[in-house]
């Protein structure tokens, strides 16, 4: 009995270790998936938020609709988004452009 505890004991403390590290890599790998979303979306906002700009500048000269701001800017936007490789869905960049042009007021 005592030799098998002996074991048990001897093995407790690498298998104990190699459990954190397992968790500890796990956890490391989720905050680092968060920080990326969050950079990606923060850089998702800023491309909006430059075309809205861009778009309204322009407009100065053309007399542009609401309607057709939004339309360049949602094209601007997309095209610049997808060179970038940014997932994105059609709803999404309407509230991006949508909270841009509100900041603007």
């Amino acid at each position: 009995m005592n030799e098998i505890l002996s074991i048990i004991l001897s093995n407790f403390i690498p298998i104990l270790g190699t459990c954190i590290a397992a968790i500890l890599g796990y956890v490391g790998m989720c905050l680092k998936k968060i920080v990326e979303d969050t950079i990606k979306q923060k850089e998702k906002e800023k491309i909006v938020t430059s075309t809205v700009y861009y778009v309204e500048q322009i407009s100065k000269n053309d007399n542009l609709s609401s309607a057709e701001k939004f339309v360049e800017a949602k094209e601007k936007a997309s095209s610049w988004l997808r060179e970038k490789n940014y997932k994105f869905s059609d709803t999404e960049l309407d509230i991006m452009i949508e909270c841009a042009v509100k900041n603007l007021e």
